[in-house]
């Protein structure tokens, strides 16, 4: 990075929440940067990271407008390249079409704006780091260019979810959910994640920052603002301190500037298009899980062990035909000798769910705790399916 160039980070406000007000509100805040070709090429395969962790409706103040999403789609093709578009929900239960669905990202994907990926289906592979192994989509790291799309939020482990958090949805599964347990606290989970974010670098940084009314259905009075630069440790610096917290509590923004990944100061930072004008109230909305709040009330050492989602196998249903062997990364899915069902090695599993996704037959399934269904309690948005196939 040159630390002589101060980076850019614009803002471009919309009052509206069509397709054609977030068309322009991205329109406007890319201008403020150049153009989308500085940052993509022709013939590039370009993956779109958006927030969809949560089985909810997007735009409602927990997930990606798809209005949003679709409308960076558009910028992307318009030079020639291919748009994907992925996310790994963080507990997925069901169907992932059905999720994507729900979501209201699988219309505006049927009408021809992009192609969306399944990050479980597509494998992971292993990428060592000093003190974690961390197995990330294939779809990510094979991708030509990655363009992250959080959605401002507040986070109660991090402070608030911003640019370099959604990273975090590039490991596939469970993997995300056994980090969190892992940790002893927010300062350790935001090194795992600029961790991931210094693997997976987005050539561009585009997010929304979109107040709703109670009703969380349309914009709150003030509109909304459409924040984009290819510094995301910038991005986050600016949101955080519109959002009037504390920078030195914001781990996840302070260890990546002291990592030399982005400039973390706003002093430094050129602000180009709308001013900010949000005081942070407008985004003090919970997120589903949040709202339980049960691990940051219970101790770690009663709740982790009943905190758990597992692949398993039906043999009525098995094949035999070896599918899962071949994609699970860490060989955690194993044929016994003399049998044709395969077996699951919990102590290699890793909770990706690569062998799920790809069982041909839905033999392999999953299982959760009482825990998880109670800090994760299914959408009364989403259908009820047995496969993430």
């Amino acid at each position: 990075m040159d630390f002589l160039r101060l980076p850019t980070v614009s803002v471009a406000h919309f009052d509206g929440c069509t397709t054609h007000d977030y068309q322009a509100g991205v329109e406007a805040a890319l201008s403020y940067l150049g153009s989308i070709g500085r940052f993509v090429k022709p013939g590039q395969r370009v993956l779109l990271k958006p927030d969809l962790m949560y089985d909810y409706p997007g735009g409602c103040g927990y997930t990606s407008s798809p209005q949003f999403v679709a409308a960076v789609a558009r910028a992307v093709s318009d030079v020639g390249a291919a748009v994907i578009v992925g996310d790994s929900p963080f507990v997925l239960r069901g169907n992932i079409t059905d999720f994507w669905r729900v979501a209201g990202i699988l219309d505006a994907a049927e009408q021809g704006h992009f192609e969306l990926v399944n990050f479980e289906m597509s494998g992971s592979q292993a990428v060592a780091l000093e003190t974690r192994v961390y197995y990330i989509s294939r779809a990510v790291l094979e991708a030509d260019a990655v363009i992250n799309l959080p959605r401002l939020k507040y986070d109660r482990w991090t402070g608030f979810a911003g640019g370099i958090r959604n990273m975090l949805g590039t490991l596939p599964g469970f993997q995300k959910g056994r980090l969190y347990k892992e940790v002893s606290g927010g300062r350790e989970l935001a090194d795992i994640m600029v961790d991931i974010f210094s693997v997976v670098r987005p050539v561009l940084t585009i997010a929304e920052a979109v107040p709703v009314n109670l009703d969380e259905t349309s914009l709150s009075r003030g509109g909304a603002y459409i924040v984009a630069s290819s510094d995301t440790v910038a991005i986050d610096t600016v949101l955080s301190e519109m959002l009037r917290l504390d920078q030195t509590k914001i781990h996840t923004t302070r260890a990546a500037a002291d990592a030399g990944l982005g400039i973390g100061w706003a002093e430094a930072i050129r602000l180009a298009g709308s001013p900010l004008n949000l005081t942070g109230n407008e985004f003090r909305q919970h997120s589903p899980v949040g709202r339980k709040a049960v691990l940051r009330k219970m101790a770690r050492g009663i709740v982790e062990p009943y905190v758990w989602m597992k692949s398993s196998v039906n043999g009525d249903l098995c094949s035999g035909c070896g599918t899962c062997l071949d994609s699970c990364p860490t060989k955690a899915i194993q044929m016994p000798v003399g049998t044709s069902t395969p077996r699951i090695n919990y102590n290699l599993c890793i909770c990706c769910w690569a062998g799920l996704a790809n069982c041909p037959t839905q033999a392999i399934y999953l299982e959760e705790s009482r825990a998880v269904r109670k800090l994760f309690p299914v959408s009364s948005h989403s259908r009820d399916a047995t496969s993430i196939s």
